[in-house]
Parts: C-alpha cells; structure tokens; sequence
C-alpha cells in the first residue's frame, strides 16, 4: 500500500526542504520482501485453518483475548469487529469477528505474525466510517481487556440556564468561571445566561478578593440552576507557575476530572501567556476539596503549506498536579531529534522500492517507547478511513492484506493525510506488556490514571496532508 502515498511523499519532501531542515535517507535496516505465499485460498477455507491443522503434536497456540469497545464523550459500548489474522509479510491467512459483546477469546491461527481489527460504522450523517488496528508481532498473543474504536457521533448538549440573580446579590466584585466559554463579571451582567453544556456535570467557581470559590453542578440535563454563594463551597488553589519559561509558541491546557467526567478545562492561548507568570492566572485553578484529579499539559503548534499540502508538527507534554496544586514542568521531546527522525523515515520510506514500510526511529530517539502511523483518507467505497499501526519505533510494517474485508482493489486514496506520533511515556515494562496497557487504558480517564502512562508523558507529531 506505500506505492498509493507516492503524491503525499512529494509534500513531505517539499515541505522539508523550505524548512530548510537538513539530512538524508538511506535503506540501511529496510529489509526486502520475502515471497509471500499464496492468497488464492477461499476465505471460507482460510477461516478453518486453526481447526483443520492436525493435532497429533498438540502444540499450543498463543492466546487472542480481546474485548472491544466504541465510545465517545458520553457513551461506550461492546461492538462486535472483523478480525483478520496476518502472516510475517502481512498476507491474508483468516479472519474471525468478535461476538456482541465485543469479546474473542481463542487460539492465533498457525503462523500469524501480525492482527488487524477494522469496523465499519454509518454515524448520524449517514457517513460511512472505516476504522482499521493493525497490532504488529502478536505471535506470541495478545490480550486486552479493551480494544476502542471512536463513535464518530457527537454527544449533543444540555440547554442549561444560570439564574444569577441570588449569587450577584452576594458576590458582586467576583468573577464566575466555567460557567459559559467567556469569564462572567458579576458586577456586570444580566440576571440570567444561558449555555449548551456537553459534559454530564461542571466544576464553576469565582474568583474574587477572597480568593477562588468553587462547587459541582449536575448538567447531564436540561434544566435551570440557581447559583448562589453557599452552593460554593470549595476553596481553590491557583498554580505556581513563576518559576517557569514558556515559548512564544506554547499554549497551556489544565483539566480537571471527577471520576471519568471532565469538569473544567481550559486553554491558555500564546497571547494570553506571559513568558514569566508573575502572578498565578486566575484561571488555572484546582479544587481538591471536590476530589478531582488534575493535570497541566503544555502544547507547541507549527503548521506551513507547502504549495500541494500541508505539514503540521504538534509538541506536547502532560504532568499531573497534586493536591496542593504543585506540578512539575512537563518535559517535551527534543523537537530538533524528533523532527530529524521522522524525516530520515520519510525519506527511507520514499526511496525504498519495496512495498514494506521500514522504521528506524527508536535508535534515533532518547526515551522513544512507541510510535503510531497513522493514516487517514476518503474513500468511495469505504467512506472516511483510518489506518493506526502501532509499533516499537524499529519495526517493518509489511504489506498487508485485509482480504475481502477491505480489499486493496477497491480502494480511491483521496485527501490523504499521514501522521508519524512518538511516545515517551511513563513506564519500566516490556513492549507487549506497555502496549496492552496502552490500549485498555483508552477506555477512559480513570484507566489513564491507573495506568500511570501518562504522568509525566511527552509526544511529538509530524503530519502531512494533502489539505
């Protein structure tokens, strides 16, 4: 499939040369295809395979334990995927689906070597969806307790009205947060205001001479809330960020969660941050009084059209905060090796003839414990598609073959776009064990939290598109 990405490599290649970024590519660690066996076979044959196969020597086939799940901000469920079985050069031996429940639990097929997982969803839109996993070196098994796929449905809202009658009358010289996207001045407003609320319930607080004021409201449904200043309870405490430099490029998020809800989240522009916080902003804030669970991520954006598409970069780093909201700086990669790794990988892939994708990038690296490719593009036939392969950062991705599923032939590459992601995450385990981690801890917040992935964790993405 890499020969469909010849126009994208062009882009890539433009884009690196008007950054004037230098280096080269060679082929040294790209290995050749080997001759693939046939595919001819009858999928309904190929599906017998693990039972056809005789069992006189009665070897043990590595276990496939998988669950898997949709979701999106409001809403996951099981969800039943095809699963295809791949051999080393990434040819077709079967496929299975789970069941109803989301779940296959069973033996891999007699040589795989690697496993696809691809579901076909039609949101809201009538928009057909293909979304494809490929989880590279499963020979030896693979067992997830949540494998997810998105729900390309958005949530909808809750019309929610703030009656502000009661709390102006008490705080006037305050100011009330989270409430609506902008900060409301109390000494300022109308009686009422009126939002579309996403989120199951909302962290609002004030800000005021006396400090920050904060409390918990239900908004899973439409109604109306009367605020008033005994409903805020909470005392918070601002973060201590003088001791910090940020870029001119750097934005600042901090997010705080109750259980898997996100209550407060916001971002901090470049315009709105200083290079020196002299003082702590009024809207980074923490409540530990209300149990919530907060971290502080910092993001550098870059983005240049190249005259035939674009070429986008995205630096970001996450730490969590304590409950007396000290945090540490969050560590980025080293954007100038990261940069040069993944152009040293487009220019292996665009000079090498075979149709194997070579990645050499954890040699290249400090702290790299995995990369996602990943590959998005329209399709006639199998509408918005989106390809992640999940590896080492020192891997060969074969040609792969999903078969009848979705078969190469049928597929129109249209708006393509290409993104290499590097993660260093916050782990001491082996490759299989991180990676299962890694997925299951998708399927929400407090996984994450569980996990102990991400405190502390940097990534680096480099993305080409043709739009």
């Amino acid at each position: 499939m890499k020969q469909k990405y010849n126009a994208l490599m062009l882009a890539v290649l433009s884009a690196i040369q008007l950054t004037g970024c230098g280096g080269g590519g060679s082929n040294e660690g790209t290995s050749s295809a080997e001759a693939r066996p046939s595919t001819s076979t009858s999928t309904s044959t190929s599906t017998s395979t693990s039972t056809s196969t005789s069992t006189s020597t009665s070897v043990a086939l590595a276990p496939l334990a998988v669950r898997t799940i949709q979701n999106n901000q409001c809403s996951s469920t099981a969800i039943s995927v095809d699963v295809i079985f791949h051999d080393q050069n990434g040819a077709f031996i079967s496929s299975r689906k789970t069941n109803s429940n989301g779940q296959i639990d069973t033996g891999l097929p007699e040589n795989t070597k690697h496993a696809s997982f691809i579901l076909k969803t039609t949101d809201s839109q009538n928009t057909l969806h293909t979304q494809v996993q490929t989880i590279l070196n499963v020979q030896d098994g693979f067992e997830v307790d949540a494998l997810v796929f998105n729900n390309p449905n958005t949530c909808g809202c809750s019309d929610i009205t703030y009656n502000l009658e009661t709390l102006i009358a008490q705080a006037p010289d305050a100011d009330l947060h989270n409430a609506t996207n902008n900060t409301i001045d109390l000494s300022n407003t109308e009686n009422e205001v009126y939002a579309c609320v996403p989120e199951q319930q909302k962290l609002l607080f004030t800000h005021s001479p006396a400090g920050y004021k904060g409390g918990l409201f239900d908004t899973s449904e439409s109604t109306t809330i009367a605020l008033s200043d005994d409903q805020l309870m909470a005392s918070g405490t601002p973060l201590d960020l003088s001791n910090y430099n940020f870029e001119p490029n750097e934005s600042i998020n901090l997010t705080s969660y109750v259980g898997n809800e996100a209550v407060y989240n916001v971002n901090l522009p470049r315009a709105a941050i200083n290079n020196l916080f002299s003082e702590p902003h009024n809207k980074l804030v923490t409540f530990s009084d209300l149990d919530t669970v907060s971290y502080l991520s910092t993001s550098k954006l870059s983005e240049e059209f190249t005259g035939s598409g674009f070429i986008r970069t995205h630096s970001y780093a996450l730490t969590p905060i304590d409950n007396e909201g000290n945090t540490n700086r969050p560590q980025h990669f080293d954007n100038t090796d990261a940069y040069s790794s993944v152009y040293n990988f487009f220019m292996q892939m665009n000079a090498n003839e075979s149709n194997d994708i070579a990645i050499n990038i954890k040699s290249t690296v400090s702290n790299l414990d995995a990369v996602m490719i990943k590959m998005n593009w329209s399709d006639f036939d199998h509408g918005n598609v989106s390809w992640n392969v999940f590896t080492d950062g020192q891997d060969v991705i074969p040609d792969i073959d999903f078969g009848s599923i979705l078969p190469s032939d049928s597929m129109s590459f249209n708006n393509v776009s290409m993104e290499v992601l590097l993660l260093d995450l916050n782990t001491e385990q082996n490759f299989d064990d991180m990676r299962e981690l890694y997925f299951e801890s998708a399927e929400s917040f407090e996984k994450r939290v569980d996990s102990k992935l991400f405190d502390g964790m940097a990534s680096y993405s480099f993305t080409s598109s043709e739009q």
